[in-house]
């Protein structure tokens, strides 16, 4: 048996801004209907509350009564609902953790809903996202057509029930004010879990190894990670310091604030030619020769003034919650194939730090002198120093320590498992230096380890460049904008040259690349049948509306209604768009997507090993890393190191490595 949940809540918390767990325990957050039902049997609505107009509780037990349903009107959880779940029942629901943390936090047990275990809950929205479909409940149900959609027409109601009212007076709505709005909102929480229901029932479970995955996420969530928030407070009041200057300084150079975009533009263009203000614009204008000093200080002001790398210091305290940790920052399956994404403060895209030593820039900065900061750090933008140090804003509760742990070029090492290239693996199983391999391969030079630990400078960076850039198809366009970011300026003829030299060099990367496509092709042109690459590692089936790409460890990464026609082709997500679509692939990125997935599976792993022990409680992931938080003297970083890498038996004959450390601060 399954019940399907939906809740509807009111609170004077902005969810999206500071979470499910501060949402969860701020004072004003109230649960006002939940709705229920078991399997397939009808939908039971339970008002948490005494206070509701006769009229409204007749039309509303006439609605839920008319299709079977039961009607609830009182302050404690319904006794069919109670002991189903302290009985240890399954539960279901759209985002679970929402419907969960709020049943569990202050709102649910105000109002007697027993406790559940994370254990006891099923997510439709990872269930959607692991088989290639939105995670947003209306998109996924319009995507597999389910028989009962989101009803977006009581969406604004439920809208203005859920908020503070903009009108003085009652700070929300109350059913005796507006029982017509409140009327929608119930039939909006049945229709959901219709929708819900009808979107659990199409798709299939998360497999067993898969729902301890997603359990271990909500665990991580659920523990949060400290911040130092004295810190991070003394960092935003010398930022806001500084900004005063800067728009003082702007003020008497031009006559204008850094705000004045417009007429900025202006001031700088009666002096200098320029499109926009637009920060890669200002990037490319600084770096001539010819700007005069006084554009050349307005635009760098302009760009200080902007900079938002600090705006996540007001996020972190916005989501920090009563205990001083932050919960909730990560997305099971947030990004493709499987990977984690990182929520609310964007973990994954902090700022690299531009010091030379961030620990030096907090302790100045815990001095909360603007003099000395500047002194000490006046060879940089002040608003780069207060970017910089926000890694360090993450710390350990006090007798613990941080330690983290970052997988080792771990998709390289993978693509290179995939394609049989004994002679990268040996690299990496040995002296480990690919890039110098590759700019060796480019340049045509030997490859023997003395001669490749000759390779320095601008010909390794070639070789890096190479390696990152064109090992998934990428061509010319891919190594000139890999090459930028690296400070390099390469025109397209060049990053062709290099391209076709790293193809010849790589021949079984290649052939990889078309063996996935055609792989893909075949599956479409003959449903049902079987077509395996690599050894029989990547496996590609079409199973009805899907294409279940199966990866070693026995995962499959699924692809709604592929088709091969001039072009590889799926439903999916664009990249750039973030639209629902039809979206190309090609044998490049097919190896990108199972490079991803295999790396992803190595680390979680890792993740379930080193959980397993108790001596490294995981915080959360950032790409390849796996930040935990062990009790001082308990383990080792060695030890930690140790078991991230004891790779699954599914992946023989990959050379897994890791390095790490372990501190009192996060840091990259």
């Amino acid at each position: 048996m399954r019940c399907h949940i939906d809740i509807e809540t009111f609170s004077e918390a902005n969810l999206p801004k500071v979470g499910v767990y501060r949402y969860a325990e701020h004072p004003s957050t109230d649960i006002l209907c939940v709705c229920y039902a078991f399997d397939d049997g009808p939908i039971s609505l339970w008002i948490p509350s005494d206070e509701v107009p006769i009229s409204l509780l007749k039309n509303t037990a006439a609605y839920v009564e008319e299709s079977g349903g039961k009607f609830y009107l009182k302050e404690t959880c319904p006794t069919d609902l109670k002991e189903y779940i302290e009985s240890g029942g399954i539960c279901a629901a759209h985002k679970a953790e929402f419907e969960r943390t709020l049943l569990n936090g202050h709102p649910g047990q105000s109002r007697g809903f027993p406790i559940t275990k994370i254990s006891q809950w099923v997510c439709t929205a990872a269930k959607a996202a692991a088989s290639g479909l939105p995670r947003a409940l209306g998109a996924a149900c319009i995507a597999l057509d389910t028989k009962h959609k989101k009803q977006e027409d009581g969406k604004a109601h439920m809208m203005a029930l859920s908020k503070p009212r903009k009108k003085e007076g009652s700070p929300r709505w109350t059913p005796q004010e507006d029982p017509d709005r409140f009327f929608s909102l119930y039939k909006y929480c049945i229709d959901d879990v219709k929708a819900e229901r009808d979107i659990d029932q199409t798709l299939p479970d998360l497999s067993p190894h898969e729902q301890k995955i997603y359990q271990l996420d909500q665990i991580i969530n659920r523990r949060g990670i400290k911040l130092d928030q004295p810190l991070v407070q003394q960092t935003l009041d010398l930022k806001d310091q500084y900004k005063e200057l800067v728009a003082e300084r702007c003020f008497d150079l031009t006559g204008l604030k850094p705000t004045q975009t417009g007429k900025l533009a202006d001031w700088i263009r009666d002096r200098y030619a320029i499109d926009d203000l637009q920060a890669p614009t200002i990037k490319e204008v600084l770096a001539r020769s010819d700007v005069p000093k006084d554009v050349r200080q307005a635009l760098r002001m302009r760009t200080s003034y902007s900079m938002k790398a600090p705006s996540k210091l007001e996020a972190m305290q916005r989501v920090v919650c009563d205990d001083g940790r932050m919960h909730g920052l990560f997305l099971y399956w947030g990004a493709s194939p499987g990977r984690w994404s990182s929520r609310l403060v964007q973990l994954q895209n902090m700022m690299r730090s531009k010091l030379k030593n961030d620990s030096t820039a907090i302790s100045v900065i815990q001095t909360q002198d603007m003099e000395w900061l500047r002194m000490m750090f006046g060879e940089y933008d002040l608003m780069t120093v207060f970017g910089s140090v926000m890694r360090g804003m993450l710390i350990p509760e006090d007798g613990h320590d941080l330690q983290c742990m970052d997988y080792s070029s771990i998709e390289a090492r993978i693509r290179a498992w995939l394609a049989d290239d004994q002679d990268a693996l040996e690299i990496y199983r040995t002296h480990g230096l690919m890039y110098e391999h590759a700019a060796a391969q480019v340049y045509h030079l030997p490859k023997d380890e003395a001669s490749l630990r000759l390779i320095t400078g601008d010909r390794r960076l070639v070789g890096k460049i190479s390696d990152l850039s064109l090992g998934f198809g990428g061509g010319g366009n891919a190594y000139m904008k890999m090459a930028k970011q690296h400070g390099v300026e390469v025109d397209f003829d060049r990053g062709e040259e290099i391209k076709f030299a790293w193809r010849d060099a790589n021949p079984k990367t290649v052939k990889l690349w078309y063996a996935l496509e055609n792989a893909w092709r075949n599956a479409v042109t003959y449903p049902g049948d079987v077509f395996s690459v690599a050894d029989k590692k990547i496996m590609f089936k079409v199973d009805g509306d899907f294409m279940r790409q199966r990866m070693p460890s026995g995962r499959c990464i699924s692809y709604y209604k592929p088709e091969a026609h001039d072009g590889c082709t799926y439903m999916g997500i664009d990249t750039y768009t973030r639209q629902w679509c039809r979206t190309d692939t090609y044998g490049g990125s097919l190896t990108q997507g199972c490079t991803e997935a295999i790396g992803r599976d190595i680390m979680a792993h890792g993740m379930m090993n080193l959980e397993r022990t108790g001596k490294y409680p995981i915080l959360g992931t950032v790409h390849d890393e796996i930040i935990t938080e062990p009790r001082e003297g308990e383990g080792s970083l060695e030890e930690g190191l140790a078991i991230m890498c004891d790779a699954p038996a599914w992946s023989e004959g990959l050379p897994v490595d890791a390095d790490g450390f372990r501190e009192k601060r996060y840091r990259k």
